[in-house]
Order: C-alpha cells, then sequence, then structure tokens
C-alpha cells in the first residue's frame, strides 16, 4: 500500500504557520511508487531475489532502497522498531543492489536482494522491510517578519515496503484456530451498509510466518455460496493473534450457517490452515 508520511521536519515558526503549511504540502503531493511482488522469502536454498519498482507518475523520478524493521500487531497493522544489536538481522545479511535509482516515467526496473547466509544462523525466521521511496525536493514556505526569515522545511516522501523473510532450518507450522466469532451492524454514519463478520485468527507455537486469503460460504438447500474474501492476509511470528473484520457481500439471516476458512497461499497454496463454521445469531 503506497502512503504519504513526513521523513524528517525542521521547525522554527509559530504552531498556527506549522498546521498551515502542512495542509498546503499534503494537498499536492501525489504517489509515484509501485513495487513487487507484496513480500519476499529467501528458503535454504535461495540465494538472490528480485523487487520490481515502477515509476507510476509522468516525471522522471528518484528512488532509494533501504531497510525498515517493524513489527505487526493484531489488527494487522505495522509499528517501527528502533534498530538494535541483533547479530543475524535481515538487514545485515540481504544486501540492496542497486541502493537508488532514477527512473523516467512509466519505467521500470529490478532491484536485487542477495542473501549472505552466515554459518552459524540459527534455525528459525529472520525479517525486515525493504523500504523504496521516492527522493523528493524540498518544499519551502517562508515569512518575513521583523526584517527575519522564518521558514517551515518538509520532505514528504512516499514509499512503499515489503517484508523480506529468511528461514533457517526446517518449519514449524504454527497452531491456528478461528475464535470469537460475531457478526456486527452496519454502522448508520457510513455509506456501506453491510454487515461485518468478525473474528480473530489464534496462533500457538511454530516458527514460520503464514500467507494467505479468508473465504467465509453461506450454506444453502443449494449448496454452498461464497459472500465474502480477503486476500493478502498475513500472520507473523510475533503475532499471537490476528483481528479480522470482513464486510458480507449479502444480508446475513438468522439461523444461516457460516463457514470461514483461512486457506494458504504461496508456499502454502491450497492448504487449509484454520477453518470454523458457525450459525448466525
Amino acid at each position: 500500500m503506497i502512503k504519504p508520511s513526513i521523513n524528517k521536519y525542521k521547525i522554527v515558526l509559530a504552531a498556527s504557520l506549522l498546521m498551515i503549511a502542512a495542509v498546503v504540502v499534503a494537498g499536492v503531493a501525489t504517489a509515484s511508487i509501485l513495487a513487487s511482488p507484496l513480500r519476499i522469502v529467501f528458503n535454504d536454498r535461495t540465494r538472490s531475489k528480485t523487487v520490481l519498482i515502477l515509476n507510476t507518475s509522468d516525471e522522471m523520478k528518484t528512488y532509494r532502497f533501504g531497510w525498515r524493521l517493524m513489527k505487526a500487531t493484531p489488527k494487522g497493522d505495522y509499528e517501527d522498531v528502533e534498530k538494535n544489536d541483533r547479530p543475524f538481522g535481515v538487514e545485515k545479511m540481504v544486501m540492496i543492489s542497486p541502493k537508488q535509482i532514477k527512473l523516467a516515467p512509466q519505467a521500470t526496473q529490478n532491484v536485487r536482494l542477495s542473501l549472505r547466509r552466515p554459518v552459524d544462523l540459527p534455525n528459525g525466521e529472520y525479517r525486515a522491510h525493504f523500504f523504496a521511496e521516492e527522493v523528493l525536493d524540498e518544499k519551502r514556505i517562508t515569512e518575513q517578519k521583523d526584517q527575519k526569515q522564518v521558514s517551515v522545511q518538509f520532505n514528504v516522501v512516499f514509499g512503499v515496503s515489503i517484508p523480506v523473510i529468511v528461514r533457517q532450518g526446517s518449519d514449524v507450522l504454527p497452531n491456528l484456530k478461528i475464535d470469537n466469532v460475531s457478526i456486527k451492524a452496519p454502522d448508520s454514519n457510513t455509506e456501506d451498509q453491510r454487515q461485518q463478520v468478525v473474528f480473530d485468527i489464534v496462533k500457538t507455537g511454530g516458527n514460520r510466518s503464514l500467507y494467505g486469503l479468508i473465504n467465509i460460504f453461506a450454506q444453502t438447500p443449494e449448496g454452498e455460496r461464497q459472500i465474502a474474501r480477503r486476500y493478502n492476509v498475513s500472520i507473523f511470528t510475533e503475532q499471537n493473534k490476528r483481528e479480522i473484520n470482513i464486510e458480507s457481500n449479502e444480508p446475513l439471516q438468522k439461523g444461516m450457517r457460516l463457514r470461514i476458512v483461512y486457506e494458504g497461499l504461496e508456499e502454502y497454496q491450497g492448504k487449509t490452515l484454520a477453518e470454523k463454521s458457525i450459525d448466525v445469531q
């Protein structure tokens, strides 16, 4: 997902001008970068991978690449983690080449990720997030006051991040179960008036993260029909549960039987990771 963030700022100004400047800068900024794939996994025999970078704008752009350390929350968001002295971090094992590129409008380029696996790497899974960001010119807002120049300086950066996973040793898949299922009525303040199926995917044990999709089926006399689907549902090693909220494509009537299935993708393609049936109350 592409989203703007304020990378750094230097402020020498009153609070009111700062708020106005932030609105101005954010209003004119546009996203210009896409990256593929959604995630990268280095298994025991994998030595290199590539990330495809696309300039989606109509201008020449400069992009730089690096690493971010982030942890996943139960809701599926990410929080930054402070850098530490961990000896086997992905950011130390995987080299990025090149580290900065210029791309013409609508052009693409592959960025190479090369793994140098330490001989004494303990068994387990290691993760960091490859981060690609657009390098923008600084936007300045100046104001002459009392014959002194005061300014607000922003670097508004658009970027994408991709989880990069290094696995060592044999896979031990976690145990998953679907729990705390409920049906949530639509919010009267929103245009989307579909009901929502709310539940947790609870995880215990294991040393591997999982990636998949969720299907929800309604059971009828004519057979099952799909009423909801969500792709790109990850459960990382640090998550004890993943909170899910999915809109139903049709009204859920009392007594209707639902079957919720979390199915693996990529290396877990076709594997049912968790499943639960419930009756709508």
